[in-house]
């Protein structure tokens, strides 16, 4: 009889814990879902950028492909640290959405009004304008917009990430 009940009891905690797997599986393919389907405020290939231009302490600059080689068009010349450009397009291409502020008619609330900052790229075929606000080191988060938009898209901070430096600190040691 204690045998019984002891292999009862066992098939019963193994029935709960395929129970368990099994909503756990499910809830793991809904977010999955939900990540496969967020909202890109930008979605090209960092491969795909030739050109971009980013402005800094009120500086613009300006780089160009060349090949594989990137360069600044302000010095050529210059022996830039290629991880560090490459890192920085594979960002401006590619930038989620985690919130969107739909019908904005002060910018400048977001600190997209005078005095924004102004990224740029180009690929073969088409060009892109992102402008730039205020960012919140405590969220990782910062506002962008597009040229002629009235919607702030709120988005993760890692997108001005390595664009808050001149092109001497993109400079091989």
């Amino acid at each position: 009889m204690k045998k019984q009940l002891r292999q009862m009891i066992v098939l019963l905690v193994i029935l709960v814990l395929l129970i368990a797997a099994f909503f756990g599986l499910q809830a793991y393919k809904k977010i999955q879902e939900k990540n496969a389907e967020a909202e890109m405020f930008l979605d090209v290939s960092g491969d795909e950028i030739l050109r971009f231009s980013y402005d800094y302490q009120g500086e613009r600059y300006f780089f160009e492909k060349d090949g594989d080689t990137w360069r600044y068009l302000g010095d050529p010349n210059l022996e830039l640290y290629q991880e560090r450009i490459i890192s920085m397009v594979n960002r401006l291409g590619s930038v989620e959405i985690k919130q969107a502020i739909e019908n904005v008619t002060d910018m400048s609330q977001y600190g997209l009004g005078e005095g924004h900052r102004e990224y740029s790229f180009e690929t073969a075929t088409d060009s892109y304008t992102i402008y730039v606000g205020d960012s919140n080191q405590m969220t990782k988060l910062c506002y962008v917009c597009r040229p002629g938009e009235d919607t702030v898209y709120v988005v993760s901070r890692q997108l001005i990430a390595g664009f808050e430096r001149t092109p001497d600190a993109l400079v091989m040691d």
